[in-house]
Parts: C-alpha cells; sequence; structure tokens
C-alpha cells in the first residue's frame, strides 16, 4: 500500500546516514498490519522480528512451510531473523527446528529495565 511505499522512500534516502551511523532497520511484528511479503522487496532492513501471532497456537504443515519459506527468504536477502513470542519448551523447539538462532520471549526472561538488564547478563558474564 501507500503507507509501505512511503517507508521505503524514506529509508532509502536514509540509507547513507544510516550505514554511516551504525543504524539497523527492523520490521516489526512482521505477519501482522502493514507487514507483508511484499515489504520485503521494497524495504531494505537488516532484521525481521516474526510476529509471536505464530507461535500462539499449534502450527500444522502448511504453516510450518510457510514460516520456514519466511525465515529462508529474509535470510537469503541479508536479514538476521527474530522469532518473537518463546513462553516455553515447545515454541522454543519450533524456533529451532525454523532454524531461527535469535528468540524472544518469557521464557528467557521477563522485559527488564536496562540497568536490571545490565547487572544480570552483562556484569554476571564479565565475573566468569
Amino acid at each position: 500500500g501507500s503507507s509501505t511505499s512511503t517507508i521505503a522512500s524514506i529509508l532509502k534516502e536514509n540509507g547513507a546516514i544510516r550505514s554511516e551511523l551504525g543504524f539497523k532497520i527492523y520490521i516489526d511484528d512482521f505477519g501482522v498490519a502493514y507487514s507483508n511479503i511484499s515489504c520485503l522487496g521494497q524495504i531494505t532492513a537488516d532484521v525481521l522480528k516474526l510476529d509471536k501471532s505464530f507461535l500462539d497456537h499449534e502450527i500444522d504443515k502448511r504453516e510450518m512451510i510457510i514460516l520456514e519459506s519466511v525465515v529462508k527468504m529474509a535470510k537469503n536477502l541479508g536479514m538476521e531473523v527474530v522469532c518473537e513470542g518463546i513462553e516455553g519448551k515447545k515454541e522454543l523447539q519450533l524456533v529451532q527446528n525454523l532454524k531461527c538462532e535469535i528468540g524472544q520471549g518469557y521464557y528467557y526472561d521477563k522485559p527488564l529495565p536496562l540497568d536490571e538488564f545490565h547487572k544480570k547478563y552483562v556484569l554476571s558474564q564479565n565475573k566468569k
């Protein structure tokens, strides 16, 4: 739609600034609302975040084929892929089966303020 093409033109105009300053472009909540496969061709993004709605129900064979294809397509376009909504071992196994190396969800932890995250994950790693 027109909103996707407007966003794509803005991102293309600012591509040099993005690369010079080290910004990354994320497509968040992919698969719902305005994000769709056509936006992958129009927007040069660094990271594709699959919406958690893909994992909040039993995945049948057809849906698995679609998810595998989206993950592979994004990787072929040079994007990292993040699967949102990992709440337990079942979702973790599904994400691993998709060969998606980055996951996000309550299985790992609840959303944390930056200082709490730093103490829990950064400082604790430095002590090892």
